[in-house]
């Protein structure tokens, strides 16, 4: 079997399964989720897992080695995020805002490895996925730090409702629902 897999924001992706474009797509969800009614006669989705926010920051910061740290003690930080247009920047910007400060954004980037190396090098924290981080900071390069209060995804299959997927998509499916 033959698969090619794209990487996108939300509606890119959802956008290329209305078109037929994509037969699946691994979108985040941010919790509590709500369906429109657009999204539920267009979509069917299985929940896949779920996931939560961490603060990234370097070892030698003094929040490193703290269980959980309130999003309102890193305000004054400069912060490295996703780019402006990800939905994980506007959940980031939003948080922030809800603690009580504006966040000084002073990198943005599309590779979440190259903001974990920033802050390993001391250029700034970061607000990102707890599983994806930890996946990339095998190494150890950067301390790891639950926020709160607790900002929780989950991360969705979307497939057309309705729509004759190919046997790639039909056996991944079954796979991912045994």
């Amino acid at each position: 079997m033959n698969i090619k897999i794209i990487e996108g924001e939300a509606h890119q992706l959802k956008e290329k399964i209305r078109s037929g474009d994509c037969d699946l797509a691994f979108i985040r969800r941010f919790l509590p989720h709500k369906d429109n009614q657009e999204e539920a006669d267009c979509f069917s989705t299985i929940k896949f897992t779920t996931d939560y926010m961490v603060v990234v920051l370097p070892h030698d910061h003094p929040l490193a080695g703290e269980d959980a740290v309130n999003l309102s003690e890193l305000r004054g930080e400069e912060f490295l995020f996703l780019p402006p247009d990800s939905v994980l920047y506007s959940l980031c910007f939003k948080a922030c805002q809800q603690a009580g400060f504006t966040p000084a954004v002073t990198y943005t980037g599309k590779r979440a490895e190259n903001i974990v190396d920033l802050v390993s090098k001391g250029m700034g924290i970061s607000l990102l996925m707890a599983k994806p981080v930890a996946y990339i900071n095998t190494q150890n390069f950067v301390s790891l730090v639950p926020i709160l209060p607790h900002l929780e995804t989950e991360l969705v299959i979307y497939y057309k409702k309705g729509s004759a997927l190919s046997k790639a998509a039909r056996h991944f499916l079954d796979f991912i629902q045994q």
